[in-house]
């Protein structure tokens, strides 16, 4: 047999396998969820419709690896008769009926023929001495075999082609939503924006989220794996009160938190793969519809008010049946109102106390998940199975090798003893896990009056745990950090203690239940009323202590501020901290308070505080080089924080992030910047929105206002200059904009401690080279009709970009030297606010003919003074 008609063989038998196994193993759930008073809860509902569409994939798996653990009826896609004759059984055949018959000889003989000649594929007439050789298979069978394998081959194929279209089509909603994301706008509510950030902190979401909002969505929905957004629809968004917005953040945070992109993403693979089972649809869509039931009992939680979320659900449920929206039936996103006919119960259950209030013991949990792998045990080893082919006695084997079911047959037996390795390997770790625990003390020992009053983390080696009552001992190696607030005199007299920590909750309960008596642990925890509890932040499994990752500084180190020249030694992506090898000491701050700040160079120092600057941080790899400012904040901890800015490679980062105390003082003696009025761009270095404050180093000066009076607006190029009395309509992009990134606004000087924020204020691209083209000395005052095609476009502030192919002519009181002088360059046009119909109709790439001047000399933007013509 051939190894494409095995491979068709097994794909096929997997297929029919996993038909019947998912049959029974939905309907059997379906049927218990139903019945089951437990089920209500939306978590354990999410569970059990998790675990109806993986199990029947696994079984259906393993039946296939392990067809020998099968004890039900098997459905051979091909008997042995069919498949037995191979090529060479067909050679042998063809050279016995050539055999002369004269020289027919003895089957005693000849004992290795005894098997061909019982075998049931060959036709032999047998009489105690001789033999003569027929035909290896009757016509018949041959026939036979032929029609199902081209059955077989037809179905298999059609199947794959059905399974490319729908994985295409997924990749393409995929795209969609990467568009979608790319192309909307930052929400505009402040309610909102701050909403998002207390939410975030009380959930403890240490991923940054995006909110934009689009007018091509009709309800809320969250998407996103790698980079979650939410996305509103932008006519929602000045309609929805604060509780209104706090309500549908939490939701849509739930979303987040419980991973249900991944899921919704899953889920579309399997009903794309296994099309032909109609079951997964309704599992599917039972899995959604209570992963949203869930999020709305977490957001209940969470701000503690079921009102606004039930009010926020009527009003988005209203809009959104008014205008439905194609994203939110791909079912790759999550939200509020992703799901019309459920909402009715999903409000009645909120206004439902009891049923919110609901809590879920981790016994429940494991009760549901081993009925229901003992379920799919059942169906794995009992219900009918597909198989290739049936089995041929060995009696009845032909003593000829077939190199695929060799090759079958050896993966087979690596597979058992691989298997067979696994209890003693169990055997060997439980040994060792043994030893290590009789080793570690298990009874809590008395706390030394050094660890009072502690505040930070601990790494050890679990010697004892009790998962009901949420508490465990460890034996402490290290005392990796310590927080600010920490007022222990000395932490590390700790090291070597087995210590109880108490209040392990939630899903922290699962790493303790899965970590085994003498691993490693990480942990926070905190010294409160004479015991050291667990305060929810980090509780995790990690490598066996080595010194080398969890470095001690230098005590002439300590207290040290400045910036240091590193290359990276180990990422931890979980707590995005870094171990780095110090090269050399770049700056020493003022505030600096370290003795000798040189005794680091050449050792190795852990660095954290990447959470608001996680782009930068997943672009560091193993072995790169950076310049990082830092401050050793705690003095009895051994980590550094980030302060100010990180270079890496040929990353062009801030030359200055820290304000210079002259810059200002200097602007006022030049009295270049006098009177300025214009658009500045800029990296923002720090910011405090409570006060309506910023600071930037401006990268460019791209328009100068009519009204301007400052002679040399420019001279602010490569300045730091502080920003006050940001409008309240604008505080929303200065809260979404982080440490580095760049600003674009409107600015107004008029010598006073700082520059005033004028109508416009928004997060932009940085600054290239281009973007924001100069006019020619000797075009300056220019006054007439200009000819060139779009190059960019921005519709925020309703700019053209254009490359000027001729100068069509000049007006009577044109100023310039040498309009010519701008043919092949680059201009920025303004002023399309009195011709909005015109300006939407004009695409990157047209030919326009337009009228324009230039007002102000100092400024490099031309204002529309005259039609626009698309050519």
């Amino acid at each position: 047999m051939s190894i494409f008609l095995e491979f068709v063989l097994i794909v096929s038998s997997f297929l029919i396998t996993y038909l019947i196994h998912s049959t029974v193993v939905i309907t059997a759930i379906a049927l218990v969820v139903k019945r089951v008073e437990k089920f209500p809860q939306p978590k354990l509902r999410t569970l059990t419709w998790k675990l109806a569409l993986l199990l029947p994939v696994c079984s259906a798996s393993l039946m296939n690896v392990f067809p020998n653990s099968h004890f039900g009826v098997q459905i051979p896609l091909m008997n042995h008769e069919s498949a037995a004759v191979s090529d060479e059984d067909s050679k042998l055949a063809n050279l016995a009926a050539d055999f002369p018959t004269e020289n027919r000889f003895p089957l005693s003989e000849y004992s290795f023929l005894e098997s061909m000649v019982t075998h049931p594929g060959n036709q032999f007439a047998k009489d105690g001495s001789s033999f003569p050789l027929a035909a290896a298979t009757s016509e018949t069978s041959q026939s036979s075999s032929f029609s199902r394998q081209n059955f077989l081959v037809l179905i298999t194929g059609l199947w794959g082609t059905v399974v490319c279209i729908g994985m295409t089509q997924l990749f393409l909603h995929v795209q969609q939503l990467r568009s979608l994301r790319i192309k909307s706008s930052s929400c505009r509510d402040g309610n909102a924006h701050e909403a998002l950030a207390a939410l975030c902190v009380k959930m403890r979401l240490k991923q940054n989220v995006e909110l934009v909002e689009s007018p091509k969505i009709g309800g809320a929905f969250t998407a996103g794996i790698r980079r979650p957004f939410i996305a509103v629809p932008i006519q929602n968004s000045p309609t929805l009160c604060k509780a209104e917005w706090e309500a549908l953040l939490a939701h849509e945070l739930s979303h987040i938190v419980n991973r249900d992109a991944e899921w919704n993403l899953l889920t579309q693979i399997l009903k794309r793969f296994f099309l032909f089972q109609p079951l997964n649809r309704f599992a599917c869509r039972q899995l959604q519809i209570a992963m949203d039931f869930a999020a709305d009992e977490a957001a209940v939680t969470v701000i503690g008010d079921e009102r606004g979320l039930v009010q926020c659900l009527i009003r988005l449920g209203d809009r959104i049946s008014e205008r439905d929206s194609t994203f939110t039936g791909w079912g790759l996103v999550a939200g509020m109102v992703a799901f019309r006919s459920p909402l009715g119960q999903r409000v009645e259950r909120l206004l439902d106390s009891t049923a919110c209030n609901r809590t879920i013991r981790t016994r429940d949990k494991f009760t549901v998940l081993l009925c229901l792998i003992m379920i799919a045990f059942t169906v794995s080893v009992f219900l009918p199975q597909a198989v290739a082919r049936n089995r041929i006695p060995k009696s009845q084997q032909l003593p000829l090798p077939n190199q695929v079911g060799t090759m079958k047959s050896q993966l087979s037996t690596l597979a058992v003893l691989f298997g067979l390795t696994l209890p003693v390997a169990a055997e060997e770790v439980s040994e060792t896990t043994a030893t290590q625990a009789v080793e570690l003390n298990s009874t809590p020992e008395e706390l030394p009056a050094g660890i009072r009053r502690f505040n930070g983390m601990l790494v050890g080696r679990l010697a004892a745990k009790d998962v009901e009552k949420g508490s465990f001992v460890a034996v402490i190696d290290a005392v990796p950090r310590v927080w600010r607030n920490s007022k222990a005199e000395d932490p590390k007299s700790i090291v070597g203690k087995s210590i109880q920590i108490e209040g392990v909750f939630g899903r922290f309960l699962d790493v303790l239940v899965t970590t085994r008596i003498g691993e490693t642990i990480e942990f926070e925890c905190k010294h409160a009323e004479d015991a050291l509890v667990f305060p929810g932040e980090l509780l995790r499994k990690v490598a066996p202590y080595n010194a080398e990752d969890y470095p001690v500084l230098p005590e002439e180190f300590r207290g040290f501020h400045g910036s240091v020249v590193a290359d990276v030694k180990k990422k931890d992506p979980e707590t995005f901290e870094l171990i780095v090898e110090v090269r050399k000491i770049q700056d020493v701050w003022k505030e600096s308070s370290a003795k000798k700040p040189e005794s680091i160079v050449g050792k190795t120092m852990m660095l954290a505080g990447f959470w608001n600057r996680k782009e930068t941080y997943h672009d560091l790899k193993v072995g790169s080089r950076l310049e990082v400012g830092m401050q050793h904040i705690g003095r009895q901890s051994d980590h550094l924080t980030v302060a100010e800015f990180v270079r890496s490679g040929d990353e062009v980062a801030m030359d200055r992030m820290r304000l210079d105390d002259g810059a200002v003082e200097g602007m006022k003696r030049e009295g270049g910047v006098q009177g300025f009025r214009g658009m500045l761009v800029g990296r923002l270095v720090k910011k405090d929105v409570e006060r309506g404050t910023f600071t930037i180093t401006v990268d460019a000066v791209p328009r100068v206002w009519n009204n301007n009076t400052a002679p040399a607006p420019k001279s602010l190029i490569g300045k730091n200059v502080d920003l006050n009395e940001v409008p309240s309509s604008l505080l929303d992009a200065l809260v979404v904009t982080r440490i580095g990134e760049t600003l674009q606004l409107g600015a107004l000087y008029d010598g006073e401690d700082g520059l005033r924020v004028g109508e416009v204020l928004r997060k932009v691209a940085p600054v290239k080279k281009g973007d924001y083209p100069e006019l020619p000395d000797t075009f300056r005052g220019f006054r007439g009709v200009l000819k060139g095609r779009v190059i960019k476009k921005d519709e925020h502030l309703w700019d053209l970009t254009i490359e000027v192919t001729d100068v069509v002519k000049s007006f009577e009181n044109d100023r310039s030297e040498n309009a010519d002088s701008v043919i092949g360059k680059q201009v920025m046009l303004s002023g399309f606010w009195n011709k909005k119909e015109t300006y939407h109709g004009i695409s990157v790439g047209d030919e326009i003919q337009v009228g324009v001047e230039h007002p102000q000399k100092l400024g490099d933007q031309l204002s529309v003074i005259e039609s626009v013509r698309k050519l």
